[in-house]
């Protein structure tokens, strides 16, 4: 996970050649961001659902989980 959020900060920062004529600086800092985020919260389960539950992920799997345990 370390070394997949490294690519992809080092991707989207600021002076990356691959990104300088596709993304605008605000559009590239938005996507930083949300990296950070998503790696603040990955290895902590109740922040992880959270976050998935805030963005629409894992909703049928987690729907399924709560119906097979009742």
């Amino acid at each position: 996970i370390e070394n997949a959020y490294i690519r992809a900060r080092n991707a989207y920062s600021g002076d990356s050649v691959a990104l300088y004529s596709l993304m605008t600086k605000d559009e590239c800092d938005s996507i930083l961001g949300q990296i950070e985020e998503a790696y603040s919260v990955i290895g902590f389960p109740e922040k992880r659902r959270e976050y998935d539950r805030l963005r629409g992920f894992n909703q049928t799997v987690t729907n399924l989980n709560y119906a097979s345990s009742g």
